[in-house]
């Protein structure tokens, strides 16, 4: 599933990974569980999304295995995973039977050799790196380590002194603290480094330093799942990724510009399996029948064959997909739900009009649903649902589930409907989830001034924003049809009389320009009610304004939305069916 194939636009080049495990006595069992855990579910995860592979090349060495490459720097693919998986559980076995710790200097050497055979695993499989990513990527290792952070920086600076560190983009030193209430201090007694054994060479380890990034984290499976959810992202500096041209704060002054790089919040469910089971879709939407098999790409299309002339018009109207079962799990406040978790397209749910149904059941149907909807207008809740994705599991296994937020609408006797994230797919947002920090007066005034140039709208009106994407349709349509018209002509004038003349395209162009004038002059009046303030004629402002409801005091269901704690077991039922197949 691990497409090799780069964007025209950005190009993703992901660096190659190693994981080094310092097996120490102070690794304690849940530590170990959860580090082997939440890196078997996020290699499962990256396997299961398509298009560009997200951790290319991965390796994994342990100080407390005879041989430390455990799993050596390859090329991370399905077929590698039972044998990452293999090496998982030796290395957890290895920890939990770890009966000693070997003295600083020991320990030195072994971080030094672990890192030197990387580089030579990564220098002799240069050649296949190239020609797998078409470029030679650079290697950045993670350590993780029971020890405490400054004591642990001493030991890998004196370890990747003699390291030829051209290749490395970054040493990652990830901490493990216990549940005490100072972590710089806990373990300390335990511990048989400290910062003495260090000091003689504090005045060499300063320029391998300054490529440490030291983190530290308590031993839980989501905080090591968003240490490694990170390789998922995008963190490339090579080009920025968007441009927002600012207006002048004044006519003296010169246009600006500012230049952001795109985080992903949510990994796209379109790339998983089961895609189609994340988002709700209506006959006329395309999408695919609910899977029976092994799940594949794409649509399945229509079978037209005399033996499935049922299923295949069920397809086409939807009833093999509907209706769709999904299960009010939880209520939660509509000021706790962040929008960067929100994606897809938005849907409208209102009582069904169903003609099957009875009078008395469409009647009672009808009263609880604005019933359902005036409470949680009033109480400023919304509903959380969750359907099961049907894709196939190994025996004992669990499914997938996804999950929906339902909103009351303003002024409206409907629901909105949107598919919000799951723990599995959400990605570390740390960079920006920090307080703001204090911005220059002169800075602030600047921004000030551009943003007083542009026009203020009460609410956004979709009407009074035309994008002229009909018009650009017509025209590529009508440039399309006059080119195979062409291409008909000559073939025919060839055929007659064994010459080619060119095509006569005077009657198309004079239609298209009239077609172009139409479109103009709709344009100039889109364009004179978008200056406008008003709303279009015939439209109710009401149906424009926020859907947010105001949140009420009155305590119902959670106060937050988090998907970390809606965990739609995506990724475990991914480890756990690749690791039945193999």
């Amino acid at each position: 599933m691990g497409d090799s194939g780069r964007s025209p636009v950005h190009s993703f080049r992901p660096p190659a990974r190693l994981v080094v495990v310092h097996g120490s006595l102070l690794f304690g069992t849940d530590s170990i569980n959860a580090l082997c855990e939440s890196l078997s579910k996020v290699t499962a995860l990256a396997l299961s999304l398509s298009g560009v592979c997200r951790i290319p090349f991965l390796g994994l060495s342990a100080t407390c295995m005879a041989y430390p490459a455990v799993f050596p720097l390859q090329h991370l693919r399905v077929g590698s995973f039972s044998k990452l998986q293999e090496s998982l559980d030796l290395v957890k076995s290895s920890l939990l039977h770890t009966m000693s710790d070997s003295d600083h200097a020991a320990t030195r050497e072994l971080f030094q050799a672990v890192l030197t055979e990387a580089l030579n695993q990564h220098h002799e499989q240069s050649a296949t790196l190239h020609q797998l990513v078409g470029y030679l990527p650079q290697l950045e290792v993670s350590v993780i380590t029971p020890l405490q952070p400054k004591p642990a920086v001493t030991m890998l600076s004196q370890a990747a002194q003699n390291v030829d560190l051209q290749m490395i983009k970054k040493l990652q030193l990830i901490c493990i603290t216990s549940d005490s209430n100072d972590p710089e201090t806990a373990g300390q007694a335990e511990s048989p480094f400290n910062e003495s054994q260090g000091k003689e060479s504090d005045s060499s380890n300063s320029s391998c330093a300054e490529i440490i990034d030291v983190v530290s984290i308590t031993p839980d499976v989501l905080q090591f799942e968003n240490i490694f959810k990170q390789w998922l992202q995008d963190d490339s500096t090579e080009k920025e990724h968007v441009h927002i041209h600012m207006p002048a704060e004044s006519q003296s002054s010169r246009p600006y510009t500012l230049k952001c790089d795109i985080l992903e919040r949510i990994l796209p469910p379109a790339q998983l399996p089961g895609a189609s089971e994340f988002t709700l879709h209506t006959a006329t939407s395309g999408a695919p029948a609910r899977p029976t098999g092994r799940h594949t790409s794409g649509h399945s299309g229509l079978n037209l064959s005399k033996s499935s002339s049922s299923t295949s018009h069920a397809q086409l109207h939807g009833d093999a997909r509907w209706p769709h079962h999904l299960k009010s799990i939880a209520l939660v406040k509509t000021s706790g739900v962040c929008d960067s978790v929100i994606f897809g397209s938005p849907l409208f749910l209102r009582p069904t009009a169903c003609w099957k149904l009875d009078w008395e059941e469409l009647d009672c149907n009808q009263r609880r649903f604005h019933a359902l909807l005036q409470l949680l207008s009033e109480q400023g809740d919304a509903l959380i649902l969750a359907q099961e994705v049907a894709l196939p599991v190994a025996s004992g296994g669990v499914k997938p589930m996804a999950h929906f937020i339902a909103m009351a609408c303003p002024n409206s006797s409907a629901l909105l409907l949107r598919p919000v994230a799951i723990g599995d797919i959400l990605l570390p947002a740390a960079d920006v989830s920090q307080t703001l920090p204090s911005v220059p007066t002169e800075d602030s005034e600047l921004v000030k001034n551009s943003l007083q140039k542009l026009e203020v709208l009460e609410t956004y009106n979709p009407l009074l924003m035309p994008g002229f994407m009909m018009k650009s349709l017509v025209a590529g349509l009508l440039k399309e049809s006059s080119m195979q018209a062409n291409k008909t002509a000559t073939a025919a004038g060839k055929k007659r009389r064994g010459i080619q003349r060119p095509a006569s395209a005077g009657t198309t162009s004079k239609k298209v320009d009239r077609g172009f004038g139409q479109f103009d002059s709709a344009a100039s009046k889109y364009q004179s009610a978008f200056k406008s303030p008003g709303m279009a004629p015939g439209t109710s402002s009401s149906k424009y304004r926020s859907t947010s409801p105001v949140s009420s005091a009155q305590p119902a269901g959670q106060q937050r939305y988090n998907p970390l704690a809606m965990a739609g077991r995506g990724a475990a039922a991914q480890t756990t069916a690749k690791g039945m197949r193999r």
